[in-house]
């Protein structure tokens, strides 16, 4: 059963594919829309669309990165983010 453009998926690598290909095509859809709006002396919505460009490259960036670390190390690194994702904190020893 579909649902939406993106339809089920429980393989996290199709679902990073599918997510940095929408977020390609976000960036497409706003950088149109910036010449549209350049082409009509529009400087204040041409900015926005070239924020949200940068936004979704950005998002793009972050799904690119999981994808390979995926790839890199496997699935059981997506179970390593649910720990936090940072080094724990050294505990302070007094007198340093």
């Amino acid at each position: 059963m579909q649902r939406g453009p993106a339809g089920p998926a429980s393989d996290p690598e199709l679902i990073l594919l599918k997510v940095m290909a929408m977020e390609e095509d976000g960036v497409r859809t706003y950088n149109k829309a910036a010449l549209k709006c350049a082409t009509n002396a529009d400087a204040a919505s041409k900015q926005l669309f070239e924020r949200l460009v940068g936004d979704e490259e950005g998002h793009y960036d972050q799904f690119e990165k999981q994808h390979d670390n995926i790839k890199r190390f496997g699935l059981s690194y997506l179970a390593l983010q649910s720990f936090g994702g940072t080094a724990p904190e050294r505990p302070s020893v007094p007198g340093e």
